[in-house]
């Protein structure tokens, strides 16, 4: 996974980035929302999946106790796991045939089972790209917001991961012992690869829990002002657009905000981001 010890945390809105001023919370999206149908695609590698692998995990004790209670629950401990050893064989065999049999499942349903548990936002780190401008705040008539990424949530860890662009896609290796960090952990590096075609946008993404306490109906992240640090008016942002977004920093918890305005730069393929006094 790739942390961030340093970034900066640009998000390109359209007109509905006024909400995020005005609401004080983002909009974060199920990873199966989103409009690339690669995102958490990865590829499956089985070479894990062997027979004595299998076996090696259900000799664990927590597996037995598991196939007791559901198997023999008035057994006594010594019996059952006299019986549970003579049955591991097919047990494994058993686990493995399930586990082939879901191997292209797992894959084209990775999207939605992690869309069952966690919310992702994304930002950039880069307020100046012409790109972003025309593809994400209304073809330069939007805005740009700063956060602060020295400031929860965007400190807690692992939360906050630097996009990484290549050309071949992740890889998914099954965790057999159903170990919840290692889960984790693959999770956070597969939600964080993208192709090489995206490499422009420079993202960072947020990714969360959905169940966490600062996250309302399971959707919206809620911040505290402090968490923006200023806002960027398109080259082409209407004037009462930018009058309303002004009105709402005025607001207390909001003073220290700053405004720029962004503007074509007279010879370059470029944009000039100067600060101004008022929206």
């Amino acid at each position: 996974m790739s942390k961030c010890p340093s970034v900066k945390l640009y998000k390109y809105c359209d007109k509905f980035g006024l909400n995020i001023i005005r609401d004080k919370e983002i909009r974060l999206s199920k990873p199966m929302e989103f409009n690339d149908p690669f995102e958490l695609l990865p590829i499956i590698d089985d070479s894990e999946f062997t027979l004595e692998k299998v076996k090696t995990i259900l000799k664990k004790e927590r597996f037995f106790l598991d196939w007791k209670k559901a198997k023999y629950p008035d057994k006594d401990e010594k019996e059952a796991s006299e019986i549970y050893v003579q049955s591991v064989d097919q047990l494994a065999t058993d686990r493995l045939e399930e586990i082939a049999a879901k191997k292209e499942s797992i894959q084209w349903t990775y999207v939605e089972t992690s869309s069952l548990g966690f919310l992702i936002t994304s930002f950039v780190q880069c307020n100046d790209s012409l790109l972003m401008w025309a593809h994400y705040a209304d073809k330069h008539g939007g805005i740009v917001i700063e956060f602060d990424p020295t400031q929860q949530p965007f400190t807690i860890e692992p939360c906050l991961q630097v996009v990484k662009y290549r050309q071949e896609r992740s890889v998914y290796r099954h965790v057999f012992d159903g170990d919840e960090k290692k889960m984790a952990s693959q999770f956070f590096s597969i939600a964080s690869d993208k192709g090489e075609d995206w490499a422009y946008e420079k993202e960072v993404r947020f990714i969360t829990p959905n169940y966490v306490s600062n996250i309302r109906d399971k959707r919206f992240l809620m911040i505290d002002p402090k968490l923006i640090l200023s806002v960027t008016f398109g080259c082409r942002c209407p004037i009462e657009y930018r009058i309303e977004i002004g009105k709402l920093l005025k607001r207390p918890g909001f003073e220290h905000v700053k405004m720029f305005a962004a503007s074509i730069n007279p010879t370059k393929y470029a944009l000039d981001i100067y600060e101004i006094a008022d929206g």
